[in-house]
């Protein structure tokens, strides 16, 4: 049973991709993510290029957020067309995600986050020691989040899957 769900949530993955829109949609995803980490990342070094954070994990948690995002695109264009709900999983589904990974991939983040920390009125040393324990435990953080990505991905296909073969069957 867990093999056919997988195989019906490959099959919904190629079948996503087998057109040219979404290939596209992946890709300037792809462009615009990067774009912004690497703006977040000039802007918190003061205009320097400087990335602490692995690079490898950055990019795949930014090519699984365009893998999430053309799925919702996916779900969103099947649903305008088919008037059928229950495939939907909602574009804040996928954004929430997708954006939340970017900025949690940026180690340059948290200058930023440590100035809202104390502009909020926390502890200058409480500050630094949550900026020192992400930085400490970014690989770990950057890992659970390339995670949380796939397995969502698995999720939202399965929801799209099984919106489509119900709709087949009626």
């Amino acid at each position: 049973m867990a093999r056919q769900s997988t195989i019906g949530r490959l099959t919904m993955l190629s079948m996503i991709f087998k057109s040219p829109s979404y290939i596209a949609i992946a890709i300037a995803s792809v462009v615009i993510n990067y774009l912004i980490f690497i703006s977040l990342v000039k802007y918190s070094n003061r205009g320097i290029l400087l990335v602490t954070a692995p690079l490898p994990l950055i990019y795949l948690i930014i090519a699984t957020g365009a893998i999430l995002f053309s799925i919702a695109i996916y779900s969103i264009r099947y649903n305008a067309a088919n008037k059928y709900e229950e495939t939907s999983v909602g574009i804040l589904g996928f954004a929430i995600p997708s954006i939340g990974s970017m900025i949690a991939s940026c180690s340059c983040a948290y200058p930023i986050f440590a100035t809202a920390l104390i502009a909020a009125g926390t502890n200058i040393f409480a500050v630094s020691n949550l900026v020192s324990w992400v930085s400490m435990y970014q690989s770990y953080i950057l890992l659970a989040i390339l995670c949380t990505n796939l397995a969502l991905a698995y999720l939202y296909l399965g929801v799209v899957a099984r919106g489509c073969s119900i709709k087949r069957r009626k």
